[in-house]
Parts: structure tokens; sequence; C-alpha cells
């Protein structure tokens, strides 16, 4: 015999009434008490279920204080990104200068050691770069 979860339903509730055996109400339902035992877990099991999902609905305290608290973590989260990546690139821009400036000695101390031709052509790009001598380095 095939029940309804409806009928499955009012059997368990029935079984839960102390006026009524367990064995008796299995006998009148033509069913076996392991049945009686599975529905009721299952019925125990689906309330558990539905009183813990976050189903729309009236929040607790706790519950509204604890999105509250996430929410400003959040944004603090936030901040400190914002934070480490500006110390980045600023770190990225000073090492980049730096290279720039390697470059530049090392150029001024090969100057010597380099044809007259190209001297001059290292000269004009240093101008075009903003780099008009030695001096102008040296104040940065």
């Amino acid at each position: 015999m095939s029940f309804s979860a409806k009928e499955k339903l009012q059997i368990v509730l029935a079984g839960l009434n102390d006026d009524t055996s367990i064995t008796d109400l299995c006998k009148e339902h033509g069913i076996s008490r392991q049945t009686f035992y599975d529905w009721k877990q299952a019925l125990e099991d689906g309330a558990l279920k539905s009183l813990e999902s976050s189903e729309p609905g009236r929040k607790s305290k706790e519950h509204i204080s604890s999105l509250q608290e996430a929410g400003k973590k959040i944004n603090e989260l936030k901040n400190e990104k914002q934070q480490l990546e500006d110390k980045l690139e600023q770190a990225q821009k000073q090492e980049a200068i730096k290279e720039i400036q390697r470059d530049y000695i090392k150029f001024c101390l090969t100057e010597d050691e380099i044809d007259p031709e190209i001297k001059k052509k290292n000269k004009e790009l240093l101008k075009k770069k903003g780099f008009s001598s030695k001096k102008t380095m040296d104040s940065k």
C-alpha cells in the first residue's frame, strides 16, 4: 500500500501521541515498525533542515548583528586592499626611478670609453629624456 506524504505525516503524528501504541498504530495501517521509525526520522530531518535554512523571514538580532559586522569587515578589507595596491604602485615607481638612475650612472661611468660619434648621440638622447648633465642626475 502506498501512502501520500500527508498520510505519512498523520500516522507519525498519531504515533507521537502518548495515547497511541506504535505497535497498534502500525498494525492498524499495515506498516512495519521500521517503516514508522523511518518516516519519523525523515520528518525530524526535514523539520531540522527547514528550521536551519536561511529562508526569508524575521531574523534574530544576533543574525542581523553578524551581518553588520561582516559588512564592516568587508569594507575594512577593501580599504586595506586599496592601501596595499597604492603602496605597491608607489614601490614600483620608485624601483623604476632607481633603475633609470643606475642606467644613467652606468652610462656616465663608461662615457669616456665611447666613440665620439656615439657619445654625441647619447648626449642628444639624454637631453631628450630630460637628463641634460651629470649635475642634474646627482641632484636627484
